[in-house]
């Protein structure tokens, strides 16, 4: 749904390339996973995620944030999380910001009398957590107004 409004998706890691690969391969994930190993690139972007203890195997994690980015490298949108118990969805993204809903969104259509509601999610699914959007379309026929 992204990619066909022209967004690329990358995603960048402090785990290393081997263990992105494995991700990716499991969960059939078909975009770039960048290994940021040292978390420099997490650094200077300034989500490095402190508090993580540095004795923990999550030390070097960054907090969960996606950036939408111009075509011109100009920042036009940050979605940025505290934690990992709270997600926002490519799919709430997507309505968010082209009004679009994947194909496989769920979708109901009621009717009233002149009117006719279109009731949704952007996606169709979902974890604990994670953000999704609500849509509601409404159409009243001609003569009709509200």
């Amino acid at each position: 749904m992204l990619e066909k409004n022209g967004v690329r998706i990358v995603a960048v890691s402090y785990d290393s390339q081997e263990i992105l690969r494995g991700f990716a391969d499991q969960h059939g994930i078909g975009f770039p996973l960048l290994s940021d190993h040292d978390s420099a690139v997490i650094r200077r972007f300034g989500i490095f995620n402190r508090n993580i203890a540095p004795d923990l195997r999550s030390h070097g994690v960054p907090h969960p944030v996606e950036y939408l980015v111009a075509p011109d490298g100009i920042v036009i949108r940050k979605y940025f999380v505290e934690n990992y118990q709270h997600r926002v969805t490519a799919s709430a993204v997507g309505l968010r910001e082209f009004g679009v809903v994947g194909e496989q969104a769920p979708m109901i259509t009621l009717q009233s009398g002149a009117l006719t509601m279109k009731v949704g999610l952007s996606g169709p699914k979902a974890f604990a957590g994670q953000e999704i959007g609500f849509l509601a379309k409404f159409k009243l026929e001609l003569g009709w107004h509200a």
